[in-house]
């Protein structure tokens, strides 16, 4: 049956893929998305057809945005994968999707492989080895990709990136309570940008894992420039084989790696950290982006363009979800003690992110997209380049209009009391 329908999503996905094309089912697809498009009410939306028929949806009186259709392909698209989403008209639209994108999508969900180890450094690879020039291009100097805390009482002041991702850092460490003596396993390195501020701010002594070879050269590049080689090591390692160690970890850290682990391993993740972390006074920190929980019902078992172009096996959660899975899956041992949410700073990190990108991609991104992959053509990196630029502006919608939010999570062992607390008992 799984290969029974592996054949069937190949095929569908092979319908708008390259050179063959169907006249007829494009029309039969324009026909269908143009029904549904009569639906806006909120905005104006002028479709430019790839004969030159103008089509305008919406409100007249407010002024269109331009979809320009370059291929009747694109028709096809939509109709099998619902590959448009109009937020302001998420009622009217059902969120953009057919009959036939929710059968497909719901085959797709299901057939595709879940995050065992094997699968999941497979996704890592294809997102975090790509180039780091080209990450270094759009990040901050620090090299933090999570969201970060901006300056909300000058929110429009001229507050670096830089900036805002170190007040995110120093939230972390705070929530987490990390002392000198502290033990700190990080789960999720990055480019080492916690595990430094850490290890310098605080003295303690990092572990830290990651599943990518060329974050993992990075990031202990830079520690070692800083000087802090002998507090911090960086393991290339699942979350699921960390070796257990003597004395367990005082905390634990994992900044926007859940995303990662996928519905089916959120209890097992968590297991894990409980397994790591100690029992008296153990303190677990994790921030990730999340759903509403209404959202993610109808978003649970697709498989959008985000988890197809950029981030191969993703997942985002809603925060029940998380907060349910910290209870099961550390068996009641992991207490909720704070949720914050942080979703609005996350917009305009990815508008500056989008920016840096589209500002180095001739001068820095391309040379070095070329260096690593020889066999790129100009098609090659020009498919790059706008996949990149639509996952900036797709995800920065969603920040913006609370479709997406961003949650720092702590969660600490029943009897962890950190200074002060006594007073209030």
């Amino acid at each position: 049956m799984e290969s029974l329908l592996l054949r069937v999503s190949s095929i569908a996905q092979g319908i708008t893929s390259g050179k063959t094309t169907f006249p007829t089912l494009a029309l039969f697809a324009r026909y269908l998305i143009i029904q549904k498009l009569e639906n806006i009410q909120t905005g104006h939306l002028m479709v430019v057809c790839s004969d030159g028929q103008e089509l305008r949806f919406g409100t007249a009186a407010s002024t269109p945005v331009e979809l320009r259709v370059m291929s009747d392909e694109f028709w096809t698209c939509v109709l099998l994968f619902a590959d448009i989403i109009l937020i302001s008209n998420r009622g009217e639209l059902a969120d953009g999707g057919t009959y036939v994108s929710a059968i497909l999508s719901s085959f797709s969900g299901w057939i595709h492989p879940v995050n065992n180890p094997s699968n999941a450094c497979l996704n890592v690879v294809a997102h975090y080895d790509v180039c780091n020039e080209m990450f270094e291009s759009f990040l901050s100097p620090d090299m933090t990709y999570s969201c970060p805390i901006w300056n909300e009482a000058s929110p429009d002041d001229d507050e670096s990136l830089e900036c805002a991702q170190l007040r995110k850092l120093h939230h972390i460490i705070r929530a987490a309570d990390i002392q000198p003596t502290d033990h700190i396993l990080e789960i999720g390195t990055g480019w080492g940008s916690f595990a430094i501020e850490a290890a310098r701010t605080t003295g303690c002594t990092v572990t830290s894992v990651t599943l990518s070879k060329d974050q993992k050269e990075t990031a202990e590049d830079r520690i070692a420039a800083e000087g802090l080689a002998d507090k911090i090591e960086v393991l290339l390692c699942d979350y699921r084989h960390i070796p257990v160690p003597n004395v367990l970890y005082d905390k634990i850290v994992s900044i926007e790696m859940v995303e990662h682990v996928g519905p089916r391993y959120l209890e097992t993740y968590f297991n894990a950290i409980d397994r790591l972390l100690k029992p008296d006074h153990g303190i677990a920190v994790f921030q990730s982006t999340t759903l509403p929980e209404s959202i993610y019902q109808e978003c649970s078992g697709s498989k959008g363009f985000i988890n197809e172009y950029i981030f191969p096996g993703g997942h985002i959660p809603s925060a029940t979800q998380l907060v349910t899975a910290i209870e099961k899956g550390s068996s009641g041992r992991l207490c909720l003690h704070r949720v914050e949410m942080f979703g609005p700073h996350y917009s305009r990190t990815l508008r500056i992110w989008r920016q840096n990108f589209l500002d180095n991609f001739e001068r820095k991104i391309r040379p070095a997209l070329r260096k690593k992959f020889p066999k790129m053509n100009a098609r090659d990196l020009e498919i790059f380049s706008k996949k990149w630029e639509y996952y900036f502006a797709f995800c920065e919608a969603g920040f913006r209009t609370q479709v997406h939010n961003n949650v720092i999570i702590t969660a600490r062992r029943r009897n962890c009391m950190l200074q002060g607390e006594a007073l209030f008992i």
